[in-house]
């Protein structure tokens, strides 16, 4: 016979909770900017190019420690900004959308 035992749901605290929700409502916003941080863009180096593409253990750890307390600080600034000042927030990420979608269609690939 087949035991089927039930699934112990596990709370996380509140406190956490909030900064998990938060970063799950901005992942796109997180996405975005990890990457131009790790792999740069025509306007910077990323990490990749400055520390090169392998470390150690315990140093790989410490950088994805800070990036996950930088993506924090990040979503919670933006989230801040987006509730004290809607439209220039707003108008912020418009701008930032049709300028990239410009380079996008003009840039000869």
């Amino acid at each position: 016979p087949v035991k089927i035992r039930k699934a112990r749901i596990i709370r996380i605290p509140d406190r956490l909770e909030r900064h998990v929700c938060a970063l799950g409502r901005a992942s796109l916003l997180v996405y975005a900017v990890h990457l131009l941080l790790v792999y740069g863009s025509a306007a910077n180096d990323g990490l990749a190019q400055t520390v090169g593409r392998s470390l150690p253990y315990h140093t790989a750890f410490l950088v994805g420690l800070a990036m996950l307390l930088l993506m924090l600080s990040v979503v919670h600034g933006w989230t801040r900004l987006r509730a004290t000042h809607a439209a220039p927030t707003r108008f912020l990420r418009y701008g930032i959308a049709s300028t990239l979608l410009y380079f996008f269609v003009t840039k000869p690939w």
